[in-house]
C-alpha cells in the first residue's frame, strides 16, 4: 500500500500541473515532445470542468512530489528511520527545497514562492512522522552467543 501511495502522489502532481499550470512550462514541453499532445489536450479539458484554488494548483504539485521523494527513500530502507536513513532522508528533503531556492537566482527554473517551501516542509514532515517506523538501530550483532542473548550495536 505504502509503494502505491508514491505513484499515485507522483501522478496526482503530475495531474495538477499538466492540467491546470502554463502550456509554457518545460515539463508540459516535454510532454508534448514525447507525443502526449492529443492525451494532453484531453487530460486539459476534462480538468477545465474542476476549479481548484490558485495556491493548491501551484503548490500542492510541490508537496506530492515532496512526498513522493520521501516516501521513496523510505521505501529503500524498508521505512525504518536511523542515523543511516535519516542522512539520505534529510539530503532527499534539501534537494528539493534547494531547487525551490534556486528559482530565486535562476528564474528559468520557475518562480520562488514561500508557499511551495511551506508545503514541501509540511510534506516532508507528515511522511516522516506518519510512514516511518519507530528509530531502529543500524546493525544488530550477537554478541557471545553462548553465554548470553545479549546484542550490542554497532554504528557505521
Amino acid at each position: 500500500m505504502r509503494h502505491l501511495l508514491i505513484f499515485i502522489s507522483l501522478f496526482s502532481g503530475l495531474f495538477i500541473y499538466l492540467g491546470y499550470r502554463n502550456m509554457h512550462t518545460p515539463i508540459y514541453q516535454w510532454t508534448q515532445n514525447l507525443g502526449f499532445e492529443n492525451e494532453l489536450s484531453i487530460l486539459r479539458n476534462f480538468a477545465q470542468g474542476f476549479t481548484l484554488p490558485d495556491w493548491f494548483i501551484y503548490s500542492a504539485p510541490d508537496g506530492l512530489w515532496m512526498f513522493s521523494f520521501v516516501m521513496s527513500m523510505l521505501s529503500i530502507w524498508n521505512f525504518k528511520l536511523n542515523n543511516t536513513s535519516g542522512k539520505w532522508m534529510l539530503s532527499a528533503i534539501l534537494v528539493g527545497l534547494g531547487f525551490e531556492l534556486l528559482q530565486i537566482i535562476y528564474r528559468k527554473l520557475g518562480v520562488f514562492d514561500f508557499n511551495d517551501l511551506f508545503i514541501m516542509l509540511v510534506s516532508a514532515a507528515f511522511t516522516l512522522m506518519f510512514f516511518s517506523n519507530k528509530k531502529t538501530p543500524d546493525i544488530q550483532v550477537e554478541t557471545n552467543k553462548y553465554q548470553s542473548k545479549q546484542t550490542e550495536v554497532i554504528k557505521i
